[in-house]
């Protein structure tokens, strides 16, 4: 079996690895090296991610239709392999990202799939937040979590509990609305 790179590969990997360069620097300048599981680390997390979208890297398998760079597989293990190298690899978004959103969209029709993301986005932040942390990979312990949030250990089960209560309810909102707002 060959594993090296072919010719469109190799070229992917460069321009990948040209971006990273700039890129990696240019966040850390801006972010820091702040600690792993505190808000500062998630805050530096969002904002590579954001960098990443823009530029086309972020969910570089998804659809560009739906924000996704519309990249082949390879490409997104080459630039996971390249981000790794370059130090700046968080995970958080990893399982929601990679696995939740993409079943979402295998398998959902159109209309349920912006009920859904209309519930969401009508959270509270620190609801979403709290969601999308308990779905990274690789998962935080309820110790990080904790810290992270600034509740007890025995207080994220239940939160967890309550955002998910919400979020149930504003999807059946979004569905006897219609779309509509109240």
């Amino acid at each position: 079996m060959d594993f090296n790179d072919s010719p469109e590969e190799a070229a992917y990997r460069e321009k990948a690895g040209a971006w990273l360069a700039e890129n990696a620097a240019a966040h850390r300048a801006e972010q820091g090296e702040p600690k792993p599981t505190t808000p500062e680390h998630m805050a530096a997390a969002k904002a590579w991610q954001a960098r990443k979208a823009a530029a086309g890297y972020a969910c570089i398998t998804w659809p560009a239709a739906v924000g996704g760079g519309g990249g082949t597989p390879i490409q997104s293990v080459i630039f996971g392999q390249e981000e790794a190298k370059a130090g700046v690899s968080y995970g958080y978004f990893t399982i929601g990202l990679g696995m939740c959103v993409p079943t979402v969209m295998a398998f959902a029709d159109d209309a349920t799939k912006q009920r859904l993301w209309a519930a969401f986005q009508r959270l509270p932040d620190r609801c979403r937040e709290l969601l999308r942390v308990l779905i990274a990979d690789p998962p935080l312990s309820y110790t990080e979590i904790s810290a992270m949030f600034g509740i007890a250990i025995g207080s994220i089960g239940p939160t967890r509990g309550r955002c998910l209560r919400q979020l149930r309810e504003l999807f059946t909102l979004e569905e006897e609305l219609g779309g509509r707002r109240a």
